[in-house]
């Protein structure tokens, strides 16, 4: 039993090493004799000879590896030789492919050498010198792939390519005839006509051109056969803002007649103040007139100043109707008003005098003094004995005084029993009695007011009528209002006395 296993394992076994080898010598074939059948169609398409179809040197580079090869036919037995290894049919295929990769038909050769040829025989003289050398570097490399016989039809195809990139390397020298116009202006700016312009936009566009180098960096450019038309338009439009800075001075002749003129005018009639502002607005004009720096905006603006300044001017005031109710007032005692009401008459007297002594003293100002000084007059009041309040009763302290320019700050009630006084001024009695309420201003006086509260009548009030003789024989009838209470004690009295 174990003889038959091992018998069958070997019968296995030597059946499994003759399908290796079967395996082994059956290499695939079909990509070699394809590319063994291009090989000689290359060498001898339908009899039209290589000579006709392929560039010479490519095609000697191609046959030199088939013949290398042993030439077709040795290739041929190779490739249907069954001992022929895969391994050496995989080296057959790479060898083909290398040798046919470097074949090039001539008319793809033909159009690559008209396009270099015309590449080359380009005028060179319009473009910058640096982009020639880098097209002259690519031409060259093209050229040694043209004459380089392995490099093959797919290579020397995408030469067209690579020519037209090399002629977009060329870049154009750039036209420099604005820079050097705008550059010849700066120049002329710059140097000979200064004193053409004025001070503060020939400073702006000195300091401008000197920031970009001035003419000495501007002739370099221009010298620079490599530079950009970008950068020089770039350059040419710098300097021509830069130019449009500069402002021209303006002839001052007529502003200086219109100057004249406003200074000669009489400036008696006006206050000092104003003359004296009035004298440096026109200094400040005459600065500008004939300073470095007249143009056309600040000549039009020194006319329009000019022409106006005549406003400034303030015309002394009329003291006189002021004057004659000053003297006519001035002298009224403190003593016969209320401190309220004079201490907005003492207010406005004072303000009366302040203007009459100030040289500055506008119309308006005198006129608004004279009207305030007539109201104080208006408002001065006896002073005030005694304010009478009955219980219960609300009244407003306030129309008891004069406030005039002054404020009341406060209310102080000397008895909150009796009399309450509120932040509005507003006092209501509660017991019936004597006291005062004093009211502070923020000009610092204060006024104190005498208050009494009365009894309010009730239906228990009586009426009593008494009948006085009077002389020259008048009768006259005294009514007063009593309380009962004190009816009742006035009889006690009475009683009593009588006992």
């Amino acid at each position: 039993m174990i003889k038959t296993q091992k018998y069958s394992l070997i019968v296995f076994l030597a059946f499994l090493s003759m399908f290796f080898v079967f395996v082994v010598k059956g290499a695939d074939t079909s990509e070699a004799e394809v590319l063994l059948y291009q090989a000689e169609e290359a060498i001898d398409r339908e009899g039209i000879g290589p000579e006709r179809l392929y560039e010479i040197n490519s095609f000697n580079a191609f046959l030199t590896i088939v013949n290398n090869m042993g030439g077709t036919v040795n290739i041929k037995e190779t490739i249907e030789n069954p001992e022929t290894t895969q391994i050496e049919i995989d080296e057959i295929v790479s060898l083909l492919e290398l040798a046919l990769s470097y074949l090039t038909f001539q008319t793809t050769y033909d159009e690559i050498i008209l396009l270099y040829n015309q590449a080359i025989a380009i005028d060179f003289s319009g473009y910058t010198p640096n982009s020639i050398n880098a097209y002259m570097s690519e031409l060259n490399s093209i050229h040694e792939i043209i004459t380089e016989p392995t490099s093959g039809e797919v290579i020397i195809q995408s030469l067209t390519l690579d020519i037209q990139e090399a002629i977009n390397l060329l870049i154009v020298q750039a036209n420099k005839t604005n820079l050097i116009n705008a550059n010849n202006q700066a120049i002329i700016a710059y140097y000979e006509e200064k004193v053409l312009y004025t001070l503060n936009s020939y400073e702006l566009f000195k300091t401008e051109v000197d920031n970009y180098g001035n003419y000495l960096y501007v002739n370099s450019v221009i010298a620079d056969n490599n530079i950009s038309q970008a950068y020089v338009d770039e350059l040419t439009s710098q300097i021509l803002d830069i130019l449009v800075l500069l402002e021209l001075k303006i002839d001052n002749s007529q502003l200086l007649d219109i100057y004249n003129d406003v200074s000669d005018i009489d400036l008696s009639p006006y206050t000092p103040m104003s003359i004296l502002a009035y004298n440096e607005e026109l200094n400040r004009l005459y600065l500008i007139i004939t300073g470095d720096n007249l143009n056309d905006e600040l000549y039009l603006s020194t006319v329009s100043n000019l022409e106006n300044l005549a406003n400034i001017l303030v015309l002394k005031a009329d003291l006189t109707s002021l004057g004659e109710l000053y003297n006519k007032v001035k002298n009224y005692k403190q003593s016969d008003y209320s401190a309220s009401s004079y201490a907005y008459y003492s207010y406005a007297l004072n303000a009366s005098l302040n203007l009459m002594i100030n040289a500055n003293a506008t119309q308006e100002e005198v006129d608004n003094v004279e009207l305030m000084l007539n109201d104080a007059i208006d408002k001065l009041r006896k002073p005030i004995k005694i304010v009478y309040l009955k219980i219960g009763e609300t009244i407003d302290i306030d129309d008891f005084i004069v406030t005039g320019v002054s404020s009341i700050i406060g209310y102080h009630s000397h008895n909150n029993e009796l009399v309450y006084v509120d932040n509005e001024g507003n006092i209501k009695g509660f017991r019936y009695g004597d006291t005062k309420i004093t009211i502070y201003f923020d000009n610092g006086i204060s006024e104190t007011l005498d208050v009494k509260i009365q009894a309010e009548i009730t239906t228990s009030t009586f009426v009593l009528v008494f009948v006085l003789p009077i002389a020259i024989l008048i009768t006259g009838y005294f009514v007063t209002f009593v309380k009962r209470k004190d009816i009742a004690n006035w009889f006690r009295n009475r009683n009593k006395n009588r006992r």
